[in-house]
């Protein structure tokens, strides 16, 4: 995994053609099609030999790690942040990654990455703030270069927090879910008005181009949490976001366009009047079977279950595990819910 005999990863963030991972010494190597932006040899060779650790500067260790499709940050071990651009640029071995300001005495537990520039901060005192692009902001203008304070509602902190395509989600110190960004991917119909005169099973669909958490009243108490069972114990976002209870039950919410929710039915799921939401099933994995980890990618979910097998579903390719030139979708049909998928062979 382009990595030296002696040396082990503690974490990795994963992009579009890009890994970065957090050694256990504390230093951050990244490889891929964009490791030559930023691996400090200039050229875009993507052999092994060429990769470089990051330059954190200042003896500074690296304690968590995030990325996006092309983006990185890193939590020091002084509770700052640092982040750099992939295919975009980024620091040679030369230029030293600037760091995120995040408040006065205020320290970094994790970072969470979104698509483009947006990234988000959980802080020690549990609050989250925000910076980039808009949908991450939860309300109010805009300031790129200044991270905003989310409001997540009266008394509310986070355990957790993940960034998504175009959405980030929370999990607050109740154990409920809530999440802001893209209105497609946050678990509820906005304003309550799910009714489509069309029929069409999407019936949240006259609110597809809707952002919440663009506008302050949007947020705080106004922003409704996630219609779960139970308390989230997990959290992990892409394309979908999915969740999993305390009871190792995965639930997953979003487009849903290549089965990703993995409840066999393909789209998401008519909203009740006038709750907020919108027909949320659990994953299928069969009867007696809970999920342990899950990870989102672009159009696919995979999810290791108790009995320690993995399993995959969604867009169709080789991420699934399937055989070569097998590209059929999965979960979103009765006879693919992952309950009836095989499990994937990861070898010994």
């Amino acid at each position: 995994m382009c990595l030296e005999a002696d040396e082990r990863a503690v974490a990795f963030g994963v992009g579009v053609d890009t890994v970065c991972v957090a050694l256990v010494s504390g230093a951050v190597k990244c490889f891929g099609a964009a490791s030559f932006r930023y691996g400090g040899n200039g050229k875009p060779d993507v052999r092994c030999g060429s990769v470089h650790s990051i330059p954190l500067g200042g003896g500074r260790r690296a304690l968590a790690i995030a990325s996006s499709e092309y983006r990185t940050c890193v939590v020091l071990d002084d509770g700052r942040v640092k982040c750099w651009s992939g295919i975009y640029g980024g620091p040679s071995e030369a230029v030293e990654v600037p760091y995120r300001e995040l408040g006065t005495h205020r320290r970094a537990r994790s970072v969470a990455v979104g698509r483009g520039s947006d990234s988000c901060a959980l802080l020690d005192d549990g609050h989250v703030v925000c910076w980039g692009a808009d949908f991450s902001w939860g309300g109010g203008p805009p300031v790129p270069d200044i991270p905003n304070e989310i409001d997540l509602g009266t008394g509310r902190t986070a355990a957790a927090i993940v960034s998504g395509r175009a959405h980030v989600c929370a999990i607050l110190d109740t154990g409920e879910v809530k999440c802001w960004g893209d209105s497609d991917a946050v678990g509820h119909c906005p304003r309550a008005q799910c009714v489509d005169p069309s029929g069409s099973p999407d019936t949240c669909a006259v609110h597809r181009n809707y952002w919440i958490g663009d506008e302050p009243a949007e947020m705080g108490d106004a922003l409704v949490a996630v219609p779960l069972p139970g308390r989230a114990r997990t959290l992990a976002a892409g394309g979908v976001t999915c969740a999993i209870l305390e009871d190792g039950s995965p639930w997953c919410w979003g487009k849903n366009r290549y089965g990703e929710l993995g409840i066999g039915e393909y789209g998401r799921h008519p909203c009740c009047v006038p709750g907020p939401a919108c027909g949320l099933r659990p994953v299928q994995l069969g009867i007696g079977r809970t999920a342990r980890l899950v990870a989102v990618g672009s159009n696919h979910v995979c999810a290791v279950l108790d009995n320690e097998e993995l399993k995959c579903w969604g867009r169709g390719g080789p991420w699934l595990g399937a055989a070569d030139g097998d590209d059929r979708d999965r979960g979103g049909t009765p006879d693919t819910i992952p309950a009836l998928l095989p499990a994937i062979d990861v070898g010994e």
